[in-house]
């Protein structure tokens, strides 16, 4: 039982280094997966670019969606104007 106490920092060690190797053998591994497959991840990332930018243009030309983006400002804009006339006047105080 004694002998558990003074193994644990060496397991600890040992767990840490694992883990740092596991992190370099991940960080490889997706290194080369890139490097052989450049062209599809960078067709993949566009495409998903693209959907992204469709998706904004559509939800920026809903007029609901300009009411809500218009009212979560307003919102924003109230609570930043409370919160700065409670905290300036104590700011002030230090």
């Amino acid at each position: 039982m004694s002998s558990l106490p003074m193994n644990q920092p060496r397991k600890k060690r040992d767990h840490k280094r694992r883990l740092f190797a596991l992190y370099i053998i991940v960080a490889s591994v997706s290194i080369a997966y890139y490097l052989t497959h450049r062209q599809e991840i960078e067709e993949y990332l566009q495409q998903r670019e693209t959907a992204a930018d469709a998706l904004q243009e559509q939800l920026e030309s809903n007029p609901d969606y300009q009411a809500e983006i218009a009212e979560l400002r307003a919102r924003m804009l109230g609570l930043w104007t409370a919160a700065t006339s409670i905290c300036l006047p104590v700011a002030r105080l230090l």
